[in-house]
């Protein structure tokens, strides 16, 4: 039975995701547009509006991207956003079922700069992502972990959510001209005009005892360009570093 419903208006609409997967060949036109009342069911909070689109071979996520169940070829049911993601388009409701896969899919959607949470999630898994310009509010909502995967042994850095980047290669080292006081946050650098606004960079100063210990080792975000060798980061050194000493900085 083919459950597709076209009204005077012709704004077409199915009760939920397993009836829009099941519209016929015949009535899926390049740029054809539908509105889901539900996910599971007609009036529950996943209801979207996707869009037809033909070349498409993108895979499911079961959210963002549907294919249609006689598919197997190109053509997918997009989600239409703004670049805002939700887990209610996944059919997450709730903490009772994991929210692992849908965040992983709208996290590597470079359409998608910001995921909102309609409900309390649950997450079964630890996750790492090497992507910046994208933001997540759960809205005060928790997040639950019960049951979660192990973390790894004597990993610092088995979060739930990490956030990482890869070194760009460029690095500036020079030696201060100035004194740099302490809580200052105009940093003296050898070029400012490989430096971008919202940028962010390494900062280090002189090594002291041991591998580690340094007056600066941070990872700072770029707020102003002042000059062709002075730019601002959003952090106030808390140490004073003396002219003559090395400061280098890596993006």
């Amino acid at each position: 039975m083919d459950v597709w419903n076209e009204a005077e208006d012709f704004v077409f609409r199915v009760p939920n995701v397993l009836a829009l997967k099941a519209i016929r060949k015949e009535h899926r036109a390049p740029g054809t547009v539908v509105w889901v009342d539900g996910y599971h069911e007609a009036g529950d909070p996943g209801g979207k509006l996707v869009r037809w689109s033909e070349h498409s071979v993108a895979a499911d996520n079961g959210g963002t991207v549907h294919a249609p169940e006689d598919g197997g070829g190109p053509g997918r049911w997009l989600l239409v956003h703004e670049g805002i993601g939700n887990f209610r388009a996944f059919g997450i409701f709730g903490a009772e079922n994991a929210a692992d896969d849908a965040l992983d899919a709208m996290v590597n959607d470079d359409t998608i700069y910001r995921i909102e949470a309609g409900s309390d999630l649950k997450l079964v898994r630890r996750h790492r992502f090497e992507r910046s310009g994208i933001e997540l509010d759960f809205n005060g909502f928790a997040v639950y972990t019960d049951g979660i995967e192990e973390a790894a042994s004597n990993d610092p850095f088995s979060a739930v959510l990490l956030f990482k980047g890869s070194e760009a290669g460029i690095v500036q080292t020079l030696a201060l001209t100035e004194r740099l006081e302490e809580m200052q946050e105009l940093f003296e650098v050898a070029d400012s005009s490989v430096f971008q606004i919202g940028d962010w960079w390494i900062a280090q100063s002189n090594r002291l005892s041991g591998s580690a210990e340094r007056e600066l080792d941070k990872l700072v975000r770029v707020t102003e360009i002042a000059d062709a060798t002075h730019v601002r980061f959003d952090y106030k050194n808390g140490w004073a570093l003396s002219a003559g000493e090395r400061l280098l900085t890596r993006k």
